[in-house]
């Protein structure tokens, strides 16, 4: 699937995903935990910027990588890792976002 076409749902849970794979904020003894928490984490951070996790769209989503990254931040976790994948994350956002003001 090509970046652009992505659905505001389907980029939330990559953000979701990137949380479970490489966050040092969220925790959990197991798979189920962790993603749990991570799930916790995602909603709180949109409902933070006036976003609707169960109904994201572009604009609150660049402003939870905001979030989610001075919460990193926080943690001492490298910002190059951070960086990337902050990037990684609002490049494919905007390019979505384009994607749909664009017909």
């Amino acid at each position: 699937m090509n970046e652009g076409n992505k659905k505001p749902i389907e980029i939330r849970d990559a953000i979701l995903q990137c949380l479970i794979d490489d966050s040092t904020v969220i925790g959990g003894d197991s798979d189920e935990n962790k993603r749990k928490s991570a799930e916790d984490h995602l909603a709180e951070s949109f409902f933070i910027v006036g976003g609707d996790y169960y109904n994201p769209d572009y604009e609150s989503m660049l402003k939870v990588l905001k979030v989610l990254a001075t919460k990193e931040m926080k943690t001492g976790k490298d910002r190059s890792i951070i960086s990337k994948n902050y990037m990684q994350l609002a490049n494919e956002i905007k390019s979505a976002q384009t994607h749909d003001t664009d017909g």
